[in-house]
């Protein structure tokens, strides 16, 4: 493909599809090609705390007139803050993106925000809605995350927006053998650090069978991987593994008025929320 962009944007690189790619050097190879195809009017926009930006700055990122970094730390959060209906730190690092980008394309600050004030967000993005079964009436979320990064973003928001005294339920369809299989230590640490929080992010999490991906699976980390594993590796006696089949059965059986059940996974467990849990 042969083409020169005239804006990237980075809010994050992470260490992911390492089904295709070797680590995470390679990945921010990756990257830097991509950044390279920028002619020197271009602008890169990026993430200012993000680890692995920083490193591809470093390791010789094309001199360009227009680097924009963004942060948290800017005075315009607050206003964010203010006008998105979305939760979570990670949504004010899209926003900050997107102003950003604006701001090069000569869009007037107040035409941003009132834009971003609008957006309800996308499907299987913290999407939520009220479920009631009988007398019991529950708060049912609905994400898509399924790397640890995500993981421990999304449920960092879910505990932000949850009343205190409020039991949060977690489900977790983990995507893909290969997936599961090179980030387990990863995910196995994000659980506990999750867990051991002051208040913890989840009064339980389940951890059900992982989502095969026909095609891009291989035999030796279907072996070495599954749900069972990775749950045995956690300490906590917060986290449990269920088949998937059983663990509506269970969640049913525990859930109680005004509790929040979290569906996380890139999966189909999505139709949980479809079916309306029953």
């Amino acid at each position: 493909l042969d083409y020169s962009p005239q804006i990237i944007v980075l809010t994050n690189i992470e260490k992911d599809h390492l089904d295709f790619y070797k680590d995470i050097d390679q990945i921010i190879e990756t990257f830097k090609q991509y950044i390279h195809r920028l002619p020197e009017s271009g602008s890169f926009i990026y993430n200012q705390k993000d680890k692995n930006i920083e490193k591809l700055k470093k390791e010789g990122n094309k001199k360009l007139k227009k680097e924009i970094g963004f942060s948290l730390d800017q005075e315009i959060v607050q206003d964010l803050k203010k006008v998105l209906k979305v939760p979570g730190e990670y949504n004010i690092e899209n926003a900050l993106a997107a102003v950003n980008t604006a701001d090069v394309l000569k869009i007037p600050r107040e035409v941003s925000l009132r834009a971003l004030s609008r957006y309800q967000g996308a499907w299987r993005r913290f999407e939520k809605k009220k479920i009631k079964i009988g007398r019991q009436s529950f708060t049912l979320i609905n994400d898509f995350a399924h790397h640890p990064t995500e993981l421990k973003a999304f449920l960092g928001a879910v505990k932000e927006n949850a009343f205190p005294g409020q039991k949060i339920w977690v489900i977790f369809q983990p995507h893909q053998n290969q997936r599961t299989f090179h980030l387990q230590e990863d995910f196995i640490q994000t659980i506990e650090a999750l867990a051991r929080l002051n208040p913890p992010c989840f009064h339980e999490l389940i951890i059900t069978d992982i989502y095969d991906v026909p095609g891009r699976e291989k035999e030796e980390s279907q072996k070495e991987i599954n749900a069972q594993k990775l749950v045995e590796r956690i300490n906590g006696t917060s986290v449990i593994y269920l088949p998937l089949n059983k663990a509506k059965k269970y969640l049913r059986a525990k859930i109680k008025n005004d509790d929040i059940l979290a569906i996380v996974g890139a999966g189909n467990i999505y139709q949980w929320s479809q079916d309306n849990f029953v």
